[in-house]
């Protein structure tokens, strides 16, 4: 899907930029790998506090310049139970690929990062047959 967002140039660089965010990907997608899986309180807009679950990862391909703290929202972590298991102690050294994607956000269309399984690598044909 073509986004009408800027990853390069968009307001939302100008704000706090402690966590990963959509615009780090650079408008593509990138395969990471999980380091540690915590819950951690965290202030949103207007001082409200929420304790949210965050993932530390490095990147095992990609073009994000420098990778942060993941902070998992309900569909992305349902995405990633579906693939790696409902325990996230199991999680660390998996692997999932980030993507920009599109939700809906009081009626109005905002960017956001998706996740995905990683694509299976296909075992090499033997040339010799």
């Amino acid at each position: 899907m073509s986004h009408p967002f800027d990853h390069q140039d968009d307001f939302e660089r100008l704000f706090d930029q402690n966590f990963l965010r959509w615009f780090h990907l650079n408008g593509k997608p990138a395969l990471l790998e999980i380091v540690k899986v915590t819950r951690e309180e965290l202030t949103l807009r207007g001082g409200v506090k929420k304790k949210s679950p965050v993932i530390a990862v490095k990147q095992i391909q990609g073009a994000i310049e420098s990778v942060k703290p993941f902070v998992m929202n309900r569909t992305n972590m349902e995405e990633l139970a579906r693939f790696l298991g409902r325990k996230p102690s199991d999680w660390v050294g998996k692997q999932f690929v980030v993507f920009q994607d599109e939700t809906k956000l009081k009626g109005v269309a905002v960017p956001c990062i998706r996740i995905r399984e990683p694509q299976r690598q296909q075992p090499a044909k033997d040339a010799a047959k």
